[in-house]
């Protein structure tokens, strides 16, 4: 009796054995396995979709570190897998599951994205053949990429992530002596319910290291910033930031800015869509920013800007945009301008509409119309452009855009303020630009782009080559004439598997055009600058190291032989555009006088920066229970400006700031 029930027990366990493997082999043989790569290298973190046309179900997976992927059970049907990763085009197959228990593996390759014509231009051949639903959730992923989150299954465990950092350290300025600078910055970012939710905020304050005397500043700078994406894609952005920096070398100078945005982005059906932004800007002394200025600058102005546009496909290979500009700007100055009409115009209306269309699957046309309406005045800028898909790596493209101009008799040059490699200056100052581009892609993170382009200005602008407000001298000033030709070089490269590095360089020498400053007197433009910077992340150790040089110069020769002034004693008392001009005395009436009497003729500005910043990763040392990260930014510069007094050209300036950052 017990020998039978132990051979039962037996049996019975083996019985449960063979019934378990019998379904793990049943659910092994039923699974829908794959690989996500792009040009042979593995894509992690990539969306797949399983969407059954019969009864509109769908599931969605993410792939692994090596690309993997895998449906567990697929029930019998006909199915669409899509693949995806911001970054990277959408790529569909068919399936077709003839039973429930068939084992497939699917090999899936996604090639990167390339901006052609709008920023679903990519999808123009694949849109018909993904699903609604599966659509709006690839465009809901790619904004979540701007905040930097991969997927929603990256806050599966945590609906939200934030990160805090603060700094400190010491600068020398070129025009406010030593400093001791300290900051801070939080940025939050998730998902609540159904919407992206991105919230940042900063703020640093400026302290000089002496009591307040001759070449001191104190300053500060703070903004916040929302930006919302709605489950139907719609997209509202909220920003406001204030500047403000007290000098005293010439007493208690005030320099001041304020920019505040909101914008609204919303989509009209599946395709189409519509924006409008509202910008208000207030600076106070913050244009001017030497002894030769460009006449009619304001010493203070208030400007509103909304702009509104409208994007949709004409066809299945076109889309067309139609939008406008408006600007009121309100102008104040401490002596009025000699020439009345030398002010910046008050009411500016710009008319656009632009677009492409897909001649063949490698062609792709661009086409464009600007037109701009101030004060009486109206110019056109018609543009185009080809972009040719030369191979499966790589592209060529050109673009070309002309101003034409029908002036009314009053002369005027407007006014633009602008960043370095922040939005594109053909479309607002330059009477003409002309673009030549090649670029090769051979893998997920490596890319290789060289360009010329061509540049001639019909607007005064002013270029920043850094977004620190108490930098705001290292820039630049273009004028109506200059001719700027620039040649720029982009290399991303993954020199092993465990370091990225990016290199990016912009050449410019130029100029020629003519500024009349405010005291009506004529200089000849003389500008150059050099920007290169290299970005590297060893991955292996989480450590990022990025260098960059500047190096910017500007010089103003007067033009010889030429009278500026009228020989008068005085000129009356007027008003105009809401300022009052008291008599202005005017004992200058020939050019000698007028160069003899400003200062900083010839060299205006000479720059040269070498930056050095280091981060590193702590968690990759020890593990902590959220992300911390050290931060050390080193720099050295010599130069001049008009109004440098502190040091001399050749002497080294330094700058040292650290920090430390958690997210968590």
């Amino acid at each position: 009796m017990s020998r039978l029930r132990i051979s039962a027990s037996i049996l019975l366990v083996l019985a449960l054995v063979g019934t378990t493997a019998v379904t793990a082999s049943e659910r092994l043989a039923a699974s829908v396995d794959g690989r996500v790569s792009s040009q042979s290298a593995p894509l992690r973190a990539a969306s797949v979709y399983a969407y059954q046309l019969a009864d509109l179900s769908l599931e969605k997976v993410t792939t692994g570190t090596e690309g993997e992927f895998s449906f567990a059970s697929l029930p019998v049907g006909l199915y669409k897998i899509i693949a995806f990763k911001p970054g990277f085009v959408p790529t569909v197959v068919m399936l077709s599951r003839l039973a429930a228990d068939a084992r497939q593996f699917l090999d899936l390759e996604l090639n990167p994205h390339t901006e052609i014509v709008d920023s679903r231009g990519s999808f123009w051949e694949l849109r018909e053949k993904i699903p609604s639903d599966v659509l709006r959730d690839i465009q809901i992923a790619a904004a979540g990429n701007e905040f930097g989150i991969r997927s929603y299954s990256d806050l599966a465990g945590s609906p939200f992530s934030a990160k805090m950092q603060a700094s400190t350290g010491h600068r020398e300025s070129l025009n406010y002596g030593e400093a001791t600078v300290a900051g801070g910055q939080l940025d939050i970012e998730g998902k609540f319910r159904d919407f992206l939710v991105g919230i940042s905020g900063n703020f640093s304050q400026l302290e000089p290291e002496t009591a307040f005397g001759q070449d001191s500043a104190t300053g500060r700078t703070q903004q916040v910033a929302l930006d919302l994406v709605n489950p139907d894609r719609s997209r509202l952005k909220l920003s406001s930031l204030s500047n403000s920096l007290t000098t005293f070398d010439h007493g208690a100078d005030s320099i001041d800015f304020q920019h505040h945005m909101v914008s609204w982005m919303q989509p009209i059906g599946r395709d189409s869509r519509s924006e409008i932004k509202a910008q208000y800007t207030e600076e106070n002394n913050f244009y001017n920013q030497g002894p030769i200025d460009a006449l009619g600058l304001p010493d203070s102005s208030r400007a509103l800007r909304v702009e509104g546009s409208y994007t949709t496909p004409l066809t299945q290979r076109a889309t067309i945009q139609a939008g406008f500009r408006y600007r009121d700007l309100q102008s104040e100055y401490a002596v009025a301008p000699i020439d009345t009409f030398s002010v910046l115009p008050q009411e500016t209306m710009e008319l656009f509409s632009r677009g492409g269309v897909r001649l063949k699957p490698a062609v792709v046309v661009e086409y464009g119309l600007f037109s701009t309406l101030r004060d009486g005045s109206l110019s056109l800028v018609p543009q185009g452009g080809v972009i040719v898909n030369l191979t499966d790596k790589w592209r060529a493209s050109t673009s070309a855009s002309h101003r034409i101009d029908q002036t009314n008799d009053f002369s005027y040059n407007d006014f633009t303020p602008a960043f370095f490699n922040d939005g594109d200056a053909c479309e607002t100052a330059a009477e003409y630009c002309y673009k030549l581009m090649l670029s090769r892609v051979w893998g997920a993170d490596q890319s290789m782009s060289l360009g010329a382009v061509h540049r001639k200005y019909s607007d005064t602008m002013r270029m920043y080559f850094d977004r620190d407000f108490y930098d705001r001298l290292e820039s630049l000033f273009f004028v109506p004439g200059d001719s700027m030709p620039e040649v720029q070089f982009e290399l991303t490269r993954r020199l092993t598997p465990d370091i990225l590095t990016r290199l990016e360089s912009n050449v410019a020498s130029g100029g020629g055009g003519v500024l009349v400053g405010g005291n009506q007197t004529n200089y000849e433009n003389s500008v150059s600058y050099m920007v290169t910077s290299l970005d590297t992340q060893f991955e292996g150790t989480a450590t990022g190291v990025f260098i960059a040089f500047h190096h910017l110069q500007q010089n103003l020769d007067p033009l010889a032989g030429q009278p500026i002034l009228p020989a008068v004693e005085q000129i009356p008392s007027f008003s105009f555009g809401g300022y009052v001009n008291t008599p202005l005395a005017v004992n200058l009436s020939s050019f000698d006088d007028a160069a003899a009497a400003v200062n900083g003729v010839g060299k205006q500005l000479e720059l040269q920066r070498l930056q050095l910043m280091l981060s590193q990763d702590l968690s990759i040392l020890h593990h902590l229970a959220a992300d911390w990260a050290v931060h050390v930014n080193m720099e050295l510069s010599r130069g001049s400006t008009p109004d440098s007094a502190l040091y001399d050209e050749h002497d080294l300036r330094k700058r040292l700031t650290g920090g430390i950052a958690v997210k968590f």
